[in-house]
């Protein structure tokens, strides 16, 4: 297993790196935030360490089977990573997306049952949040002692006109009796994932589907 890699970033996309080592182009898939960190700071052309995981991608349905590492600043990053990807139905592409918020706070909301922080998280719905509670809490104390990080992952940057929110918050409230805050926590799950939604019909039927898989 390659448990670490380093090389020089030749290439920085939204959710993975490229790093050359010994004349070898390494694709690493790294959580969003990290992604825009590095653009931000000019690490391009600079030396760079990944503590990595080992997944093969694919070969389920007949399809290639294709080898992806994932990289993390912090060794203790991706050992959280490594057991969060250990719940049945997170995979390693859904967990990567969940991870618009520290290490150590995702722990405590492990470890105190939180399921609404969870379940706000993209790719997180009730039912996964219920899972993760059910199979890691009481494993996650170490991690709820790490010092406070920035996100692994970003949320996407939101791009919603007030009437559409406005409107979308509207029926929620008034038809479906929903709490302005339960209706504001949708609408942030809806678009957590980075979808673009041009009217209320298309954020209620995004809300729809999250919530339909969750259930």
């Amino acid at each position: 297993m390659i448990a670490k890699i380093t090389g020089i970033v030749s290439d920085i996309r939204d959710d993975a790196i490229t790093l050359d080592n010994n004349g070898m182009g390494h694709e690493v898939l790294v959580p969003r935030g990290l992604a825009l960190r590095l653009r931000t700071h000019g690490a391009a052309g600079t030396e760079l360490t990944l503590h990595t995981l080992e997944y093969i991608e694919g070969g389920a349905a007949g399809g290639a089977m294709i080898p992806r590492l994932i990289g993390f600043l912090d060794p203790m990053d991706r050992e959280f990573f490594g057991m969060l990807t250990s719940v049945k139905g997170l995979g390693p592409r859904k967990a990567l997306r969940s991870l618009t918020i520290p290490t150590r706070r995702f722990a405590l909301a492990i470890e105190e049952a939180d399921k609404a922080a969870l379940s706000e998280l993209p790719g997180v719905g009730r039912r996964s949040s219920e899972k993760i509670i059910a199979e890691l809490r009481g494993k996650c104390h170490k991690f709820g002692l790490m010092r406070e990080g920035e996100p692994l992952g970003a949320a996407p940057e939101e791009k919603l006109a007030p009437d559409v929110r406005a409107e979308t918050v509207q029926i929620l409230t008034e038809q479906l009796q929903y709490s302005p805050a339960e209706a504001e926590a949708m609408i942030r799950q809806a678009l957590a994932g980075g979808k673009e939604v041009e009217s209320s019909q298309e954020l209620l039927s995004e809300i729809y589907r999250i919530r339909a898989e969750g259930d």
